[in-house]
């Protein structure tokens, strides 16, 4: 073999190690070489009691070597079988490992073939970039708290976050599985609470009194007792018995709170603005003509109309005028788009809850479709509403959207064909349709303490109307009692169509159970009042119920001499503010009288 020697220090004299004396250790290390050239073998031992002698390397540019036993700081190896070594540092082009323990470092840019070895880093890298419904995981996420949810197998898709105070459930009918409800905010329990607009006639407009409770548990877990003659009055602000933070502001929900000093035990009451919803946009000109869905002819798959909100928040429903033509059988919704070109963009921002389209009518219905996940919208941007439906394609069986021929200054309909697969704008049938926007404009928002109080629990609502005044009310436990009187007067009728009644300044903003009366006259003996929840769009022309939904029936009673009749309805659930009804008599009025949150 071939050595290039190194004369500092001199080169050992012997060419092997001599064995040391029994009973002596002693090592002496030589500096053999500092470059070994292919083709030759270097026989290296480690010390030990038989040999006093331990050769080093300062540098080695190895070709090709066998190391039985040996130690490395820094060596550049082009092809190695190693049996045993530590290595610090090494720079290996090819290696053949079949068993190691790697403790810290990189093995490949991007091991993708089989029994390639990831690290943490890399996988960490892989696992928030893996492409899922059409996009990264790191980029369906839009703000802090949106869930990645299934929606089928092997598909997600993002369910934004919720407003605060706001729980999810699980709800077959919405497009996630799941929505987001209003949790009440600190909703405890109560037991015999008794709370009402003061009974004294001079404060009543601006004063609630909690005139008992045999307990309150507060959302702490703390139990209460000692509840008696409190009150709350909102012409306060910023302490116990007022207004948590604010000035009073007319028309609006206000949420009434025990709250409770959890150092003291101090307790009291505390009125918090509600959240809102509003009508944002419209146009609800009498419609003059419509386009028919899905038809063979048309091949007309999607309708939209833009529009340009007002205000910025959670869009939270969209009613639209709708109906059947024959006998179609699936489901219809809407989804709300960004604008791409003056159409819509194709991808939906938010997807309504499916409805049953066999549920439409014949003749026109204004009917409310619910969004359970909320998309914020942004004043001054453009958005479409798209209107869309899973019946199959005829020219029997099919549905309506009506509209105007011109009225809304925001924004313009559009029409998708399925055929070409392009939207385009048809003028005038029509060129916009019938429609209306609702937003949340004032947000569900934490509860602001006055100094020293930390626990509560929501126990009532109530109205502050138009003029800053209270609507009266009486309140035991869960149930909430209004009365017929005019300021509960939730509906006139005067049109005899299915129409969406918004019940904002009549119905907490929060799903409940409410109960209605109808006044009707005498001399209207076969006029029907049909009401019902969200999903009643069938409500009938006649005096039969509809079926697939709570719902309720009433009409004036069969006589002639002057007066009034009064009907009473069964409990309908309230979703959103809102209800259905079908009134042709235009004296025919509608009042809620008893909610049961």
């Amino acid at each position: 073999m071939a050595f290039i020697w190194n004369t500092i220090p001199d080169p050992p004299a012997r060419e092997m190690p001599q064995a040391v004396p029994p009973g002596e250790i002693t090592y002496e290390q030589k500096e053999v070489a500092n470059l070994v050239n292919a083709g030759g073998t270097l026989s290296y031992n480690t010390p030990n009691v038989g040999f006093d002698i331990l050769y080093q390397l300062p540098s080695a540019n190895i070709t090709m070597a066998t190391f039985t036993n040996a130690f490395f700081d820094n060596m550049t190896i082009n092809t190695a079988n190693i049996s045993t070594a530590t290595i610090n540092l090494a720079n290996v082009q090819t290696a053949n490992i079949l068993n190691t323990t790697i403790l810290y470092g990189y093995v490949g840019s991007d091991p993708t073939s089989n029994l390639g070895i990831a690290t943490k880093h890399y996988v960490d890298a892989a696992m928030a970039n893996v492409p899922t419904g059409g996009s990264d995981l790191q980029n369906i996420i839009d703000a802090k708290g949106d869930l990645l949810v299934g929606i089928a197998a092997n598909t997600a898709t993002r369910l934004p976050v919720g407003m605060n105070g706001q729980i999810l459930i699980a709800d077959s009918t919405a497009n996630t599985g799941l929505r987001w409800i209003s949790s009440g905010g600190g909703l405890g329990s109560f037991h015999n609470l008794w709370i009402q607009t003061h009974y004294d006639l001079s404060v009543k407009r601006h004063q609630l009194i909690l005139r008992h409770a045999d307990q309150i548990i507060m959302n702490s877990g703390i139990r209460t007792v000692g509840w008696l003659n409190m009150l709350a009055d909102i012409t306060l602000t910023g302490v116990v018995g007022g207004l948590d933070t604010g000035v009073e502001a007319p028309s609006h929900w206000y949420e009434v709170y025990a709250i409770r000093d959890g150092g003291s035990g101090n307790v009291g009451l505390l009125l918090h603005q509600a959240s809102e919803i509003i009508e944002d946009q419209s146009l609800t000109t009498t419609t003059d003509g419509s386009v028919n869905l899905r038809t063979v002819g048309g091949a007309l798959t999607k309708i939209a109309q833009s529009f340009i909100p007002g205000n910025t928040g959670p869009l939270t429903s969209v009613e639209l005028e709708l109906s059947r033509v024959g006998s179609p059988t699936g489901l219809y919704w809407i989804t709300i788009e960004a604008d791409s070109g003056d159409f819509p963009s194709g991808n939906a921002l938010a997807t309504s809850r499916v409805m049953d389209v066999s549920r439409l009518p014949t003749d026109k219905a204004r009917v409310r479709l619910i969004f359970d996940t909320n998309t914020s919208v942004t004043q001054g941007t453009t958005y479409h509403v798209v209107y869309q439906s899973d019946y199959a394609l005829s020219d029997t069986n099919y549905t309506n959207i009506w509209g105007v021929n011109g009225g809304y200054a925001n924004g313009k309909s559009s029409q998708f064909n399925s055929t070409s697969n392009t939207w385009f704008n048809v003028v005038p049938s029509p060129t916009d349709l019938w429609f209306k926007i609702f937003i949340q404009t004032i947000p569900a928002t934490p509860l602001v303490y006055p100094s020293g109080y930390d626990e509560s629990c929501l126990i009532s609502y109530v109205y502050n109307n138009s003029a800053g005044h209270f609507k009266p009310y009486v309140q035991k436990n869960r149930q909430i009692s209004m009365s017929i009187a005019s300021d509960w007067l939730a509906f006139t009728a005067i049109t005899g169509r299915v129409e969406a009644v918004n019940l904002v300044p009549y119905i907490p903003p929060i799903p409940c159970a409410v109960q209605f009366y109808v006044v009707t006259a005498h001399d209207s003996p076969n006029i029907a009042t049909p009401i019902g929840g969200i999903a009643c769009t069938d409500l009938p022309i006649g005096n039969g119920p509809c079926a697939g939904s709570c719902t309720a029936n009433a009409k004036g009673l069969t006589v002639t001499s002057p007066g009034r009749s009064i009907a009473q309805f069964n409990y309908i659930i309230v979703e959103n503010q809102v209800i259905l009804a079908r009134m042709a008599n235009a004296d025919t009025k509608l009042y809620s009288t008893l909610v049961k949150f």
